[in-house]
């Protein structure tokens, strides 16, 4: 039987090299793709951690399982019934929702902050990202909820000068922007802001 298989391959040695080559195609791409699916699941895994990192419970409105539609806010009331609740150190309401930056550009140029995106020549624009999704949250009182990280994106310095305009960032703590490409002219607009 062996030497019969032998001669067989002796005989056809394109097809057998073919058909080896076509298996081992076969196989890499059937690991790869769930060395892919495991890579991807951990990686928003780690995200979803990175977020709720400082949170130990969030109460949120009654919602179907899976649903893309916004989250109902809770009653502000039952902020208070949460805070005096024994055992709990700080708790804080937090908006959380789809945040796309934008900045004013008026005849190719970024306008100053404050620059009314109906003046002749001028339109709203988008940060352009790669990547996932930007999602806003808004920032509490308390200092433990109070920080930020964004490093190793790409908001460049377009991102940088829309956050400046932005109110809401100045009630951080702390706002990390490593790797995210913000030349110094982006950092000194980021840092002049008031």
């Amino acid at each position: 039987m062996f030497r019969l298989a032998l001669r067989e391959i002796r005989g056809h040695k394109i097809r057998f090299a073919l058909t080896t080559i076509l298996v081992m195609f076969g196989v890499g791409f059937v690991v790869g793709s769930f060395v892919l699916t495991d890579s991807l699941r951990a990686t928003f895994g780690q995200l979803s951690s990175d977020i709720n990192a400082n949170f130990d419970l969030a109460v949120r409105a009654e919602g179907d399982f899976g649903s893309r539609q916004e989250q109902t806010p809770i009653e502000a009331s039952l902020l208070t019934n949460i805070r005096e609740t024994p055992g709990v150190e700080s708790a804080d309401g937090v908006l959380v929702g789809y945040a796309q930056p934008t900045y004013v550009e008026c005849d190719g140029e970024i306008a100053p902050a404050g620059t009314d995106q109906g003046a002749p020549g001028c339109q709203r624009k988008a940060v352009e990202t790669q990547g996932p999704p930007i999602f806003g949250f808004s920032a509490g009182d308390h200092p433990e909820l109070q920080a930020l990280s964004l490093a190793d994106g790409s908001l460049g310095d377009a991102g940088a000068e829309a956050l400046a305009r932005g109110r809401a960032w100045h009630a951080l703590r702390v706002l990390d922007l490593r790797g995210n490409g913000i030349s110094l002219a982006g950092a000194s607009t980021l840092a002049g802001s008031p």
